[in-house]
């Protein structure tokens, strides 16, 4: 049965508990230049890198949680991955945009290379999760294992695709709704003072002189600016928090679509995946004497177990991890 992401994710966000505060901690933590991304990053892959192993906690309330000692790599890595990546991409769309400007037929496509960047973008997303199971900045690059798993399950990025795509709509209609109100508000608290200050203006220009009517001018100006800065500030600090839901619930989302390829038994990052690795099996032969078979299951079996019991390690279990603490 497909898995539903939105559903799914959201679910898991919404009965851990103190998820809300959690998220608003996460959004104060992301103003802080470099160390916040690198902290929220890690916090994120970490959740859903458990759900790539099929572990299925709730949120950690603590968002500096580092049970495995692995957090401000894990963070730091993936941070760099996605900043860098996304920089290229969008150096390229800017070069192409401004190469449709300048055509007529590439400017009428101009949505379909933004979509395409678009989908690109979650790729990135995707593949970082390599980073997170080993904790190893190459892993971001093998590209031709998300190929093989693309080809396996690629019904799974185009609705991870999809539910980012529907995320972001919703996120430009809350933000709509919060301009709106935040607006009015302002006009309707503002716009009184104003009006009473221009008045005033008029005023003092025509009774006290110049001066005197551009020094209030000036006070009236300083307290829209202000107001303002408020109404910008609170849209700004609605926008981050919606985009750390976001990026929790996909990040979270793609760690499901990870877990259908049975992530504890992978090797290195450039080691065949278990659905394509074959094991030989020599033709079964019975000694007529003593009835015992050779090159039976048995033989083969325990060399799988041993080799699962070896590349299990490669992938950075959460549960290793935390015995090790």
């Amino acid at each position: 049965m497909p898995i539903k992401y939105f559903a799914t994710t959201w679910r898991d966000l919404t009965q851990s508990k103190g998820w809300f505060l959690t998220l608003i901690k996460m959004t104060l933590l992301h103003l802080i230049p470099i160390f916040g991304q690198i902290v929220g990053y890690g916090y994120k892959y970490a959740w859903g890198r458990e759900a790539a192993w099929r572990i299925y906690n709730p949120l950690p309330r603590s968002i500096f949680s580092n049970t495995d000692g692995s957090l401000y790599v894990r963070g730091g890595l993936t941070f760099l991955y996605i900043i860098v990546l996304s920089l290229a991409l969008r150096l390229i769309q800017n070069i192409l945009e401004v190469i449709a400007g300048a055509s007529f037929i590439l400017a009428a496509v101009s949505g379909i290379v933004s979509l395409l960047f678009l989908i690109i973008t979650i790729a990135v997303y995707i593949t970082a999760m390599h980073i997170a199971l080993y904790n190893k900045f190459s892993a971001g690059f093998s590209f031709s294992r998300f190929a093989r798993l693309y080809t396996r399950d690629s019904s799974g990025v185009w609705r991870l695709i999809g539910f980012y795509v529907l995320a972001s709509i919703i996120e430009a209609l809350i933000l709509s709704c919060v301009i709106i109100v935040v607006g009015i508000i302002w006009f309707s608290i503002g716009g009184n003072e104003v009006l009473s200050d221009m008045e005033h203006f008029v005023r003092h220009l025509a009774f006290f002189g110049e001066y005197s009517a551009l020094a209030l001018l000036g006070e009236a100006s300083m307290a829209f600016l202000i107001g303002l800065v408020v109404v910008v500030s609170i849209v700004f600090l609605v926008a981050l928090f919606l985009t750390q839901v976001i990026e929790l619930l996909l990040i979270r989302g793609i760690g499901y679509w990870y877990s259908q390829f049975d992530v504890a038994s992978w090797g290195g990052p450039n080691d065949p995946l278990p659905f394509e690795r074959t094991i030989s099996h020599p033709p079964y032969q019975q000694n007529t004497q003593t009835g015992d078979v050779y090159g039976s299951n048995a033989v083969n079996d325990s060399f799988t177990s041993n080799e699962q019991g070896d590349v299990s390690s490669e992938a950075g279990s959460p549960l290793s991890d935390e015995s090790k603490q």
